[in-house]
């Protein structure tokens, strides 16, 4: 399975990512809480009638350092940027000095790759857009894993 296949194909197997962040979760002793729509858990069959603000709540929240952190996870390096213009909302709503905004991009054999919205905004300087064929959506390639081989698990 891959990120161009279609929401019926992806919503047919485990959510990989998920799980490793929340097993990378456990193994800090991270408390973290579920937010957002869960198409796996709790499927809501008509989700485009929800405002985009909605749909694109952050996945999981989590206190640290006497912060909240806000996390979207992926199981993939390529962002929608329907996804990314709705991140950067969600952001905006945010005080920094209380509250902040994270991608953990989680794959197999990778310790998740934690990353603040300014660093993921830096890796998309001179990266191309481009569009998926199954539902004509555009994204950007971060190429996460290929940056970030440190966290290739030995």
């Amino acid at each position: 399975m891959t990120a161009d296949d279609s929401f019926e194909v992806r919503n047919s197997v485990p959510d990989i990512a998920a799980e490793l962040f929340e097993s990378y979760c456990e193994s800090k002793g991270y408390k973290y809480y579920k937010m957002g729509f869960d198409a796996k858990e709790n499927l809501v069959e008509k989700f485009w009638l929800y405002p985009a603000s909605i749909r694109h709540l952050p996945d999981y929240s989590l206190e640290k350092d006497g912060k909240v952190r806000f996390i979207q996870v992926k199981g993939t390096s390529k962002l929608k940027i329907e996804d990314l213009i709705e991140y950067s909302k969600f952001e905006d709503t945010l005080d920094p000095t209380k509250q902040s905004l994270h991608i953990a991009f989680c794959f197999n054999g990778y310790r998740p790759i934690i990353l603040s919205m300014s660093t993921v905004k830096q890796h998309m300087l001179g990266r191309y857009i481009q569009c998926f064929d199954n539902d004509k959506k555009h994204y950007i390639d971060l190429a996460i894993k290929e940056k970030y081989q440190s966290h290739k698990l030995l």
